[in-house]
């Protein structure tokens, strides 16, 4: 097999076209036509990013006796997903965070429109709302303390 047969069965296993090939390696289309008509070969500059994005190793990429390998997963395929963020799980389950303080609302505003006790109805109101803004202060403390350890652990060095 020819290394511009290679180049195109690789191509067509991963999914791209050729402009898609050409983009990602920063060459024309045309190039990789030629590439694939054995026309020309890549050039040094381009082998090391051909072979990544194709999934094989350079040398089983020039080699004519080597068969076309099935491409090797990528490492983003490869990584365990990663958890939701902070910022995602309480996009989530904000509702249900606030779901007690909602409760306690629409009960107070309930109670002052029957008017049955209008001084319970104020006090549960105005409880209400301070338990909203404790709420909402310990929901800032959280984010901002997940958001600085974040930030402390990119910068830390790698290992």
């Amino acid at each position: 097999m020819t290394t511009g047969q290679k180049i195109q069965t690789l191509r067509k296993r991963q999914g791209m076209t050729q402009e898609q090939l050409a983009q990602r390696l920063g060459v024309s289309r045309q190039a990789v036509s030629r590439w694939e008509l054995d026309e020309v070969l890549p050039e040094t500059a381009n082998l090391l990013p051909l072979s990544r994005a194709l999934g094989v190793s350079v040398d089983s990429l020039l080699d004519p006796a080597a068969e076309a390998a099935q491409p090797a997963p990528s490492p983003a395929a490869a990584r365990v997903p990663a958890a939701p963020s902070l910022r995602a799980l309480i996009k989530r389950w904000l509702w249900l965070l606030l779901l007690p303080v909602e409760g306690v609302l629409l009960g107070a505003l309930a109670l002052w429109r029957i008017g049955n006790a209008p001084s319970l109805a104020g006090i549960i109101l105005v409880q209400g709302l301070w338990l909203c803004l404790w709420l909402y202060l310990l929901l800032l403390v959280v984010y901002f303390l997940a958001a600085g350890i974040r930030y402390l652990h990119q910068r830390r060095p790698p290992q």
